[in-house]
């Protein structure tokens, strides 16, 4: 709920968002929005971690991302 609460604050539909988190309950609360996923693991993630859209080693790497989804 509060991710879609972010979302509905800035006027932007859930699938144009990233939910970015450092944990498997990150990833969880992104998708259960219907958000795309980046991981930047905090601890080397479990077995049962959900499998996030994206997984980088620094929020450095985000901005890549960022500018790659903008050109969509």
């Amino acid at each position: 709920e509060p991710a879609l609460l972010a979302a509905r604050l800035l006027d932007v539909a859930p699938l144009h968002c990233l939910f970015v988190g450092d944990y498997d309950m990150d990833v969880c609360c992104g998708l259960a929005a219907r958000m795309r996923t980046v991981l930047i693991p905090s601890r080397r993630p479990g077995p049962s971690t959900p499998k996030p859209d994206y997984e980088f080693s620094s929020a450095l790497e985000l901005v890549g991302l960022i500018r790659d989804l903008n050109r969509i």
